[in-house]
Order: structure tokens, then sequence, then C-alpha cells
């Protein structure tokens, strides 16, 4: 067992097992490898994804009579998106096994070396067929695929590196056998095993797995089936068709007359008389009917009639399952410069509307209370205007005689609130984009916009409050007594380092077209850690037919992370270019900003945006893919 500092975070970190190549800290999730002299930070990982997975680490098992114990565990995405998990078992005969999690089924596999050349990657594809006759046999090549390692915890057995990519091939033998090529190196890799379960493993699987609702009028009996007719709005209604022999009924000063007999299509999703809150208004459902437009088939949508006594109407509309509650709009409010042409925006309330559709609209069935006198088969001209999540109808009526404009303000609605709202149980899933659904996701770009300042502001307080404390302070003459030499070793007094704070090594030599090349070694003078670094300065310049030009810099600075506090000495190794004398300035600071975090920072979360962008672009091509004005 070996214990050490994570050089991230300075928490104790322990190698448990003498065949570990990596601990992942557990305070500060860096990935913490051991070395001939010291450990390494190789960098963080995120945070695991939370899975339903029955394994963790520390779990024992046994595997063909060989006990075992999880260790540690990666994250690893796939180029699709999807994650898996490598679990890392160690067993008591000091083997390494590989135990891969995905969708639910579990391989155990051994890295094995190769008796025979393995396949170069480009060497093979899907349905190659690989003879592996140290894994025991022929192999079918399933899968080719890109892996990034996301997470990680635990004890590893390799090097495991952050957000590092590599290809692979899971190839398929006979019964159970199944194989990885890993080609994470300048050579592929094999890992030979099978496919497992966790009853083989010896491992027990511990897992874990809505509400309804429920209506006074004038009452009438209908003049065809008798059957009582309770009239929401009697003082306000035209026509009514009864829900129990579908007659169309003309309502005049409480007397109705039967008109025509109605072909019965589907019953309402939301029932007649049906009560719901919308805006703060109680409605009762007292009609619906059902419409349709021609392109190269009929198209059909449903519009239920909402009433409330001191409200008066609205509509709730159904098309594809996707639902908007709509209410008349006067046609004075409306910027509409050509109400009778088609292909113009209109605008209202401040905002513009793009004509989506135009087209002829029939009324295929009623049912319940209407306020006008409505006939099947009667036609208007409709024209829809979409600003998501809000669409205006113009309705410009072609028959009866009168020419008449109507325009209707639909707001989209969830279906999941109408439902509640309704008290209707399982509503249909919606198809497709509607013409005014807002972007799901908009939300995000606020999330990033708060995160983007959050993310400036901390940069600017980091740079205000930055000590920038001056540790060491020396000019170097880089010269020697030796003939023909020219490298040199200086070493500094000790100095302190407080924890928690960043170096910034800045060196200024005196090259022309010459150059410098420096090699840092910070040491610990209590633990003998040492931190590593090198700064080659160079600087060349000159004319040539283009004019003057120039490469390189005399000027260098190398940031480092924060180091545990404590005495340190600096040891710099030199070397220069023969035939020159130069100089150098070092200076040491600590606590220095690095604004390249912040802006790398910024850079990955602007793919956020990038991301949603493109989504967004796609789903608006889908929407407009509908539209007459696509």
């Amino acid at each position: 067992m070996t214990r050490a500092n994570c050089p991230s975070c300075g928490a104790e970190i322990v190698f448990a097992l003498g065949s570990s190549a990596v601990v992942v800290c557990g305070s500060c999730r860096s990935v913490v490898a051991r070395t001939d002299r010291a450990v390494e930070d190789l960098g963080k990982v995120a945070a695991l994804a939370e899975t339903d997975s029955a394994l963790h680490v520390g779990q024992q098992g046994r595997y063909q009579g060989k006990s075992f114990r999880l260790t540690g565990r990666a994250q690893i995405r796939h180029a699709a998106g999807g994650l898996w998990d490598e679990w890392y078992a160690a067993f008591d005969d000091g083997r390494w096994g590989w135990l891969a999690e995905a969708r639910g089924i579990y391989y155990m596999t051994f890295e094995t070396g190769s008796k025979e050349p393995l396949p170069e990657l480009d060497r093979i594809d899907v349905g190659t067929r690989v003879a592996l006759p140290t894994a025991g046999g022929v192999f079918v090549v399933t899968e080719l695929g890109e892996a990034t390692l996301i997470a990680a915890e635990g004890e590893i057995p390799w090097r495991l590196t952050p957000n590092e990519t590599y290809d692979y091939a899971d190839l398929s033998g006979d019964g159970s056998r199944f194989v990885t090529l890993d080609y994470s190196g300048d050579a592929p890799l094999l890992f030979a095993g099978e496919e497992v379960t966790l009853a083989s493993l010896g491992i027990k699987f511990d897992g874990a797995r809505r509400s309804e609702r429920t209506v006074l009028a004038a009452s009438l009996p209908c003049p065809n089936c008798a059957g009582p007719l309770e009239l929401k709005a009697p003082d306000k209604t035209e026509r009514v068709v009864c829900p129990y022999c579908d007659s169309m009924l003309d309502v005049d000063h409480g007397n109705l007359k039967f008109l025509k007999k109605l072909k019965h299509m589907a019953a309402p999703r939301i029932p007649l008389g049906s009560k719901g809150t919308v805006q703060g208004i109680e409605f009762v459902v007292i009609g619906f009917v059902v419409r349709s437009v021609k392109y190269d088939r009929k198209y059909f949508w449903e519009e239920y009639l909402l009433y409330n006594r001191d409200a008066g109407f609205r509509w709730l509309v159904r098309s594809e399952h996707h639902w908007s509650f709509a209410g008349a709009l006067k046609a004075g409010e409306i910027d509409d410069a050509q109400p009778l042409m088609k292909g113009a925006s209109i605008r209202w309330n401040g905002k513009s509307f793009r004509p989506y559709s135009d087209a002829v609209a029939s009324v295929e069935y009623v049912l319940g209370e209407l306020y006008w006198k409505v006939e099947v088969g009667e036609k208007v001209r409709t024209a829809e205007y979409v600003a998501p999540p809000e669409s205006i109808s113009k309705e410009i009526t072609l028959e009866g005689g009168a020419r008449e404009i109507n325009y209707t303000h639909a707001i989209y609605v969830e279906p999941k609130k109408i439902a509640e709202t309704f008290s209707v149980a399982d509503l249909e899933k919606p198809i497709g984009i509607a013409a005014f659904q807002p972007y799901p996701h908009g939300g995000v770009l606020k999330v990033w916009a708060i995160a983007a300042a959050v993310l400036v502001v901390m940069g600017i307080l980091l740079s205000l409050l930055a000590s920038r404390k001056v540790i060491l302070s020396n000019r170097f003459a880089l010269e020697t007594d030796t003939p023909g030499q020219h490298a040199r070793t200086f070493v500094s007094q000790p100095f302190h380092l407080s924890g928690g704070k960043n170096l910034a090594v800045e060196a200024n030599a005196s090259v022309s077209n010459s150059w410098v090349y420096v090699e840092g070694i910070l040491y610990d003078t209590k633990t003998g850690l040492r931190w590593d670094f090198a700064m080659p300065i160079e600087y060349y310049f000159g004319r040539d037919s283009d004019g003057s030009w120039s490469e390189g810099s005399q000027k260098r600075t190398m940031y480092l992370s924060s180091l545990p506090e404590g005495d340190y000495t600096l040891t710099l190794d030199t070397q220069w270019q023969e035939g020159t004398t130069p100089s150098f300035e070092l200076r040491v600071r600590q606590g220095v900003p690095h604004m390249i975090q912040f802006v790398l920072a910024f850079i990955a979360l602007s793919i956020i945006p990038a991301i949603v962008f493109f989504h967004r672009l796609n789903f608006e091509q889908k929407r407009w893919a509908n539209s007459d004005f696509s």
C-alpha cells in the first residue's frame, strides 16, 4: 500500500494495490498516476453520471473459481452519445479483469498478449472475420467505434487520461466469447473474454418502481329523440347538435328546430360539459367542431368551444395532438396590409407574425352548442400566421352571401396542461412539430447566459483580487569559465509557497537570432516531491525580398498549478546557443490569474449554445417543411 498527496488538492490518496496505475482522488476527481519518483496529476474527470448499475467499487465476486474485488470504474462515452461503465476487477491471483457494462449486458475480459499480429484498424471493417488463436478462435467484428474517457473513480490498472479519445473494435466469437481490440496506443491491445451475467459472478441485483376528476342551464328536449339538452349558453347559442342522435338543431329563442341528422364521427377528446380554469377563468366545454383542409389528402383538426358567462367564448384547438388556447381579436388591432392576399406578414401587439398556411377549410362535424349557424360542409378561407408560441389565424367567409374576416389569436399549450386543466387522462403524444410550437430548449440559452456572466465576473474578480506575489526574482549571466561549454545550472535559495495558488514562471532572455533553453525543477524540501517544467526561448529576425520578418520572442511565461504549501528550491538547468553569451531574468510569482483558462472555459461553455443553435435550426426546418410558404 502506497500513500501520497493529490498534486491537485493535497488530499491523501492511497494506492492499495501494487499493480494499479492510477487512483482517482475522491476530493477533487483528479486522476493521479504514480511514477518512479512521485505522483503525477493527469487531469480531472467529470462527476460520474448516475446509473442504476448493480455494481459498485468494493464489491466482491467470483469468476471461474477465482475471487475478485472491484477497485475502480471508468465511464466512457460512445461517439453516438451513450455511456457505458468499465469496472476494474483485481483478482486474488494478481490478474486484472475488465468488466464492461452496457445496456444491462456484462463482459469480462483480460488483457492478453497475442502471439499473432493483431489487425490494424484500417484493415478491418464491420463483418470482417479475424482469426485470433490466442483468444480461442475466429471472431467477427461487430462494432468499430470511438470512445472518450469522461469520468472515473477508485483505483485503476492502466494510465487513464481524462477526455482521451481512442478507437476500438468489438468482436464476437463462438458462444459467449468476446474480444475487444484497443487502438489507443501505437500497437493494438487484445482484451479477450466472454459475456457474463451477474449471477455467474455471484452478484445479486437489488432494484426498485395518477389521478382523475368530473356539471346548470336551460333544459330542452331534442325534437328528434326527446333526449334532454342542457344549453350552457341558451341566449347565445344559434345551433346545437344533439349528443344522443347527432341531430343538428336550430335554436330560436329557446325553440329547437330539427335541421338534419349528421353522420357521427369520433367523440370529442374532451367531453362536452367538462370544466377547466384557463388564465384564471373557469370555462365549460359546450361545443365541438371538426374541420379539414385538403392538399394531397384531407387533414383534420378539432376545435372545442369554451364558454364563461362573464368572459364569453374561447377555443381549444387540437391538431395532430398538439393543443392551443385561442380567443378572438378585433380586426382593427391587426396590422394586415393585405387582408385578402396571401404571403405577407401581419403584426399584432408589437410582434410580427409570418405567414404559414393559406387554404380553404371545411366543417366536417359538429357536436354541442355553437354561437353561429354552423353547417357541415361550410367553407372558409383560412390563413395562419405564426410567431411561436403564438399564432393568428385569419378566416375569410367564402359562402353564404356575406364576406367576413375574423382574426383569432392562439397560444400553444402543452398536452399535459390540457389534461390537468380539464381532467382528461392519457392524452396522445403530439405528432411532429406544430406550426407555432415553441422550441422546447430555449431556456438553455438563458442558463448559458447566466453561466457565462458568472464566469466573466469570476474572471474579473480573480484578476482584481489576485495577489501576484513575487516569490523569486534573479538575473542570470549565461557564461562559463570552461571553453566550449554552453550549459550551466543554477540553484535558488529556499523560498516559501502558500497553498492553493498557482505559479507563473516568467523568463526574459537577451537572445538575438539565437536561443536559450531552460529546464526548471521545483523541489519540496520537506517531502522531496518535484515539479518539472521546460522553457525554450528563441528569437530570430531579418530581412528578405518580402521585407522585415521575425519569429519567436525574448519572453516566455509558464504557469504551474497550485502546489502544496511548503518550502521549495528552484533548480535551473540552462543551455544556450554556441557563440553567444546571453543573460536572462527569471521571476516567479504566486497567485497570478491565467486568463486562458477562463477563455477556454468560455469556449467550452459556448459549445452548449452552438449545439442548441443547430438543434433549433433542425427544429425550425421541420416546422417549416409543412408550410405553404417554405
